[in-house]
C-alpha cells in the first residue's frame, strides 16, 4: 500500500511538471543576426518562470550564416510551404508584414484569442493597415523599424553648415562641404540612399515620394502626379551632381563600412532595426519590390523619361477601370454617351409606335409586347452601366438580371406569337392566345426567382494583366453552386431561342409572317454571332485592357442594335416608304395575298395528309413537318386575336382581324 501511494505521487508531480508544462515553438528568417529575437525569447522565458506559466518559448533562428534556403524569396517561400502543408512543427511565425497578404488565409484569426482590452494597446493606423486581413487579425506586431539620415557633424561643423531640412537645402550643402573637400584633396563620399536592388531600395524610393506630398497630412502622391515626377527628378539630380555609382547604388554592407569610417558627409540607414515599409496590397510584394526598382531605376541610372517610368511604376498598383473620368483614357464617356444615345432612342420609340401613322406596321404583335422588346433592349443597355467604376460582386448580380429580364422581354413576345400562330388547331395555342399577359408574366417569374436563388452565388473578383502591364479586374466565376446557376440560365435561354428557331422552320412560308419572321431570324442570327465573338474574347489574350474592353462592347452594342433594327426600326423605316398608303389598304393587301394562296395551301395540305397516311411513324412525323413548313397561310385554327392583324382560315373561309 505503501509503495502504491509512493508510485501515484510520483506520477502526479510528472503530470505537474511534464504534462502541464507547455512548449512554443517559434521560427523566424532574419537576414542579419541582430539579437533582438534571442532576447525577446530569453525574456519571455524568464517572465514564464517568474511568475509560475509553466511556459516554454522555443525559437528556431534561420539567418544567411546558418540557412542555405535564406535567398530573396527564401523566406517567404519556406514559410509558405509550412503553412501550406499544415505543419505542427512549429506554433508561433514571426515574419515581414509585406507577407500579411500571402500567409494571411493560413493563419489564425486571433480576435478570438486577445482580449479587446490588449487589442487597445495596439491601436493605430499602422495595426489597423498591416495586421489585418479581409478583417481577420493575422498577426500581432513584435518591433516598429525606420530609417534616419545620419549626417557627418564634424564636417557640417567644419563648413558652419546646419542639418538640412529641405532637399533644396540638403543640395546645397552638399555642393558646398564636397568642393571644399576636393579643393583640400579629401575624396568624400556625397550620399547613399540605400539604394541597393533588394527591398531596401523600394523603401528609400517611396520614402522620397512621401517627402514631396503636398502636406503633412497627404497621403503618398500618386505615381503619375507632378510631385513624384519632381521627388524622382531631385534624386537624379543628387546623383549625377553629387554621388558617384558606388555611392548611391550600394547597399547595406557598403553603408556599414562607410559609416564607421567617418568618410561620409550624409548616409541613410536604420535607426536601432530599421524601416516602415510601404504597405503594398499585392500578395507577391517581393516580385512587386523589385520591378519598382527595376523601373526607377531605368530613370535614375538610364535614359528613361520621368513621365515613363513613373507610369510603369503606377501601373504595378493601379487597378485600371471604366470610367468618365478622361485622364487614363476617354474611351469610358465616348461609351457612355453612345449607351446614353441609345437609351433616348429606345425611349423615344415608345411614344412613336403608339401613333396611329405607325400602327399598320406593327401589327405582327399586340401593341403592349411592342413596349416589351423596347423594354428589354433597354434592360440590356442599361447592363453595360454596371461595368463603370470598381468591380463589385453585387454589380455582376445586377448584370444577370437585367440580362435575364431584357432576354425574356425580348424573345419571348416571339415565342408567343410563333405559337398562337401554330398551323395546326391545338388547346395550348388557344389557352396562350386568350391568356397573353400571363404567358409573359410566368417566364418574369422564372427569372425573378432564379435571380433570387442566385443571390447566395459567390463572383470573385480575378486581377488579369495583359502585355501592356495595365491591370484590371474581372468577374470569376467559381464554385459549384455559381456555375450551375449560370449553366441553368444559359439552358433556359438556350431552350426559348431553338424553340424559336424550330417553330419559324414551321411558319416559314405562312405569307401573313412572312417578312417578320425573316426579319427575327435575322435578328436572331446576329444576336448568337455577337454572343460566340464576346464568349470567345474571353479566352484570348491582348496587350491592351482597353482593347479588350472596346471589342467586347462593341459586339455587346451590335446584340443590342440587331434587336432594335430588325424588330422595330424596320418597320419605321418601312412607314416613310408607304407614307402614302392608308391603313386600310395597307391591311386589305396583305387579306388578299392570303387569299391567293389559300387555295394552293388548302390542295397542298390534302395532299400532304394524304400521303402522310401511308408513311410510317418517323418518316410520318417528318413529312408533317415539311407540310407545316410549306404552307402559306394559317388553317384548320381557331384561334382569333391573338395579334393586331391575323388571317385566319376556318372551313377555308378566309377572316382579316383586327385588334
Amino acid at each position: 500500500m505503501y509503495y502504491n501511494f509512493i508510485l501515484l505521487f510520483i506520477l502526479f508531480l510528472s503530470y505537474i511538471c511534464f504534462v502541464k508544462s507547455v512548449r512554443i515553438n517559434a521560427i523566424v528568417f532574419e537576414h542579419s543576426e541582430t539579437g533582438i529575437y534571442s532576447d525577446l525569447t530569453r525574456d519571455f522565458n524568464d517572465y514564464s518562470i517568474k511568475n509560475g506559466l509553466n511556459i516554454t518559448l522555443d525559437l528556431t533562428l534561420f539567418t544567411s550564416k546558418n540557412s542555405t534556403v535564406l535567398t530573396e524569396k527564401g523566406d517567404k517561400l519556406t514559410i509558405q510551404s509550412l503553412l501550406a502543408t499544415k505543419s505542427k512543427k512549429y506554433d508561433i511565425y514571426l515574419y515581414d508584414i509585406t507577407y500579411v497578404y500571402q500567409y494571411g488565409e493560413d493563419l489564425m484569426d486571433l480576435k478570438d484569442y486577445i482580449s479587446p482590452d490588449i487589442l487597445k494597446l495596439y491601436y493605430s493606423e499602422v495595426f489597423n493597415n498591416t495586421c489585418y486581413d479581409k478583417g481577420r487579425l493575422v498577426g500581432i506586431p513584435l518591433k516598429l523599424s525606420f530609417s534616419v539620415l545620419y549626417s557627418n557633424e564634424n564636417l557640417l561643423k567644419t563648413y558652419n553648415c546646419t542639418v538640412p531640412e529641405t532637399w533644396d537645402d540638403f543640395l546645397d550643402t552638399l555642393k558646398i562641404i564636397r568642393k571644399g573637400e576636393r579643393e583640400s584633396n579629401n575624396n568624400i563620399s556625397g550620399y547613399n540612399g540605400l539604394f541597393g536592388d533588394t527591398d531596401s531600395g523600394t523603401n528609400t524610393i517611396y520614402e522620397m515620394l512621401y517627402s514631396y506630398r503636398k502636406s503633412v497630412e497627404s497621403s503618398y502622391p500618386d505615381m503619375t502626379s507632378q510631385e513624384a515626377a519632381n521627388a524622382l527628378e531631385m534624386l537624379k539630380k543628387i546623383y549625377t551632381e553629387l554621388s558617384s555609382n558606388d555611392d548611391f547604388y550600394e547597399g547595406d554592407g557598403y553603408i556599414v563600412g562607410k559609416y564607421f569610417s567617418g568618410n561620409e558627409l550624409f548616409l541613410k540607414y536604420w535607426y536601432i532595426t530599421g524601416e516602415i515599409r510601404y504597405k503594398n496590397q499585392q500578395s507577391e510584394y517581393s516580385n512587386f519590390s523589385k520591378k519598382v526598382r527595376s523601373y526607377i531605376f531605368e530613370y535614375l541610372f538610364g535614359d528613361k523619361s520621368v513621365s515613363e517610368v513613373l507610369t510603369k511604376v503606377n501601373d504595378l498598383t493601379k487597378i485600371y477601370t471604366i470610367s468618365l473620368n478622361t485622364e487614363d483614357s476617354s474611351y469610358g464617356l465616348i461609351t457612355f454617351i453612345v449607351l446614353i444615345t441609345l437609351s433616348v432612342l429606345v425611349v423615344i420609340t415608345f411614344l412613336l409606335i403608339n401613333m396611329e401613322r405607325f400602327k399598320p406596321f406593327f401589327t405582327f404583335l399586340p401593341n403592349s409586347y411592342w413596349h416589351f422588346i423596347l423594354l428589354g433592349i433597354l434592360c440590356h443597355i442599361s447592363s453595360s452601366y454596371t461595368d463603370y467604376d470598381e468591380v463589385l460582386s453585387y454589380k455582376y448580380h445586377i448584370k444577370i438580371f437585367l440580362y435575364c429580364i431584357g432576354f425574356t422581354f425580348i424573345f419571348v413576345p416571339l415565342l408567343f406569337k410563333l405559337i398562337v400562330n401554330f398551323p395546326e388547331k391545338n388547346d395550348k395555342s388557344k389557352w396562350i392566345s386568350e391568356h397573353k399577359y400571363l404567358f409573359i408574366l410566368i417566364f418574369l417569374l422564372i427569372d425573378v426567382v432564379l435571380n433570387l436563388i442566385n443571390i447566395g452565388s459567390t463572383y470573385n473578383i480575378k486581377t488579369k494583366i495583359p502585355g501592356n502591364g495595365k491591370m484590371y479586374n474581372e468577374y470569376k466565376i467559381t464554385g459549384t453552386f455559381s456555375k450551375f446557376m449560370i449553366i441553368l440560365f444559359v439552358a433556359i435561354k438556350s431552350l426559348i431561342i431553338l424553340t424559336i428557331l424550330f417553330l419559324i422552320f414551321i411558319e416559314w412560308n405562312i405569307e401573313e409572317t412572312l417578312y417578320d419572321l425573316r426579319f427575327s431570324v435575322s435578328a436572331i442570327y446576329i444576336d448568337l454571332i455577337s454572343i460566340i465573338m464576346m464568349i470567345t474574347m474571353e479566352y484570348i489574350k491582348l496587350n491592351n485592357y482597353l482593347t479588350y474592353k472596346l471589342i467586347g462592347q462593341i459586339f455587346f452594342i451590335i446584340f443590342n442594335l440587331s434587336n432594335y433594327i430588325f424588330f422595330i426600326c424596320i418597320r419605321l423605316i418601312f412607314s416613310f416608304f408607304k407614307e402614302k398608303e392608308s391603313e386600310s389598304k395597307y391591311i386589305n393587301k396583305h387579306k388578299i395575298t392570303c387569299n391567293n394562296n389559300i387555295n394552293n395551301n388548302s390542295s397542298i395540305t390534302r395532299t400532304t395528309r394524304s400521303s402522310i397516311s401511308n408513311q410510317s411513324s418517323p418518316t410520318k412525323s417528318y413529312s408533317k413537318l415539311i407540310s407545316y413548313h410549306y404552307r402559306t397561310c394559317i388553317t384548320d385554327s381557331n384561334i382569333k386575336n391573338c395579334s393586331s392583324s391575323n388571317c385566319t382560315v376556318t372551313n377555308n373561309n378566309l377572316t382579316g382581324t383586327l385588334s
